[in-house]
């Protein structure tokens, strides 16, 4: 089944995973206001923290290692997708830094995701 594990709510899982990749395009895209409080190199923090959700989210359905690294590289194309359409945009920059940073969020992802913690979620659904 496309590399997924056999969750009793797999369905819904699915959907919140990919409606958290629907947000994560649309506020990486839209017009969003200057922050209150900058800090230099704040952003690079989120865009790992938010692609180390996302890719630990999908381990979470992942049922082997395999699956997982496929779904990391889509992550990775995705992320660069939204840059090169970033560029695109007079309102929003691409930056090759932010883009190394959604790098190295998948990555760490996906080694956290190898560890027993890529498997709570299984342990909960079938609980229930």
């Amino acid at each position: 089944m496309n590399g997924l594990r056999a969750l009793p709510h797999l369905a819904l899982w699915r959907w919140l995973g990919r409606l958290a990749l629907l947000l994560t395009v649309v506020v990486c895209l839209v017009p969003m206001p200057a922050s209150p409080i900058p800090i230099e190199g704040s952003d690079k923090l989120e865009h790992a923290l938010g692609w180390l959700l996302i890719t630990l989210w999908y381990a979470q359905l992942a049922a082997t290692p395999r699956a997982l690294l496929a779904r990391a590289c889509g992550f990775v194309a995705l992320g660069a997708a939204i840059e090169l359409a970033q560029s695109l945009t007079w309102w929003r920059s691409a930056d090759p830094f932010d883009l190394l940073a959604n790098v190295c969020g998948v990555a760490l992802g996906v080694v956290i995701g190898l560890t027993p913690i890529g498997a709570i979620l299984a342990r909960l659904d079938r609980r229930r």
